[in-house]
């Protein structure tokens, strides 16, 4: 018999896997998920340290009611309500809640959903996939890997180079004209309630 409880060998496994770097794969409703360490800097030089719940609830307080509801309660905007959905302009979409950048204009296509849509992640370490089995179905949900804010989910019915389709909610994100993005800041995680 062992002399540490499973859960303490468990946690020394895991933190030594993390610590080296390593990462898990996952597979859930047709959608392969990578976990990664969690908090760090991106490859592109965001400070992904996790933002408590409760300060990330704080932050979300200056949203509307509504991103307030979407991104901290995971709820849902209603199809065709958001003026992100059509816009056409380059730049990056970040949180609304921490302002990470979460997705780019250039990966962004017309789905027929009414939901911004997106290909691809700007940097797969500032979007986190998570399972998602609330109602009747299982989904792959996409939430902010700073702020853990809801954002969305991911189907496999999208165009290529990935077939993936990240539908998210226009209220869960700010757009940032080209040259206006939010800029990185490795060592100062956002801190700021959302404007």
């Amino acid at each position: 018999m062992s002399r540490f409880p499973l859960s303490t060998v468990t946690a020394i496994l895991l933190g030594g896997a993390m610590l080296a770097g390593c990462y898990e794969t996952t597979s859930f409703t047709g959608i392969t998920t990578t976990t990664r360490p969690v908090g760090g800097v991106s490859e592109s030089g965001y400070d992904l340290t996790p933002i408590p719940a409760d300060k990330a609830d704080e932050m979300a307080k200056g949203l509307s009611e509504l991103a307030y509801h979407v991104t901290r309660k995971d709820g849902t905007e209603r199809s065709g309500s958001s003026e992100l959905n059509a816009n056409k302009q380059v730049g990056v979409y970040a949180c609304a809640v921490c302002d990470l950048p979460v997705y780019s204009s250039e990966t962004k296509f017309e789905s027929g959903t009414g939901w911004p849509s997106f290909w691809e992640k700007l940097d797969p370490a500032h979007v986190r996939d998570v399972e998602d089995r609330s109602g009747a179905m299982v989904r792959t949900e996409v939430e902010c890997a700073r702020c853990a804010s809801h954002l969305g989910h991911v189907f496999t019915d999208g165009p290529e180079p990935t077939g993936m389709r990240h539908c998210l909610n226009g209220v869960a994100l700010k757009f940032y004209p080209k040259g206006q993005e939010p800029k990185p800041t490795p060592t100062t995680p956002a801190t700021q309630p959302a404007q």
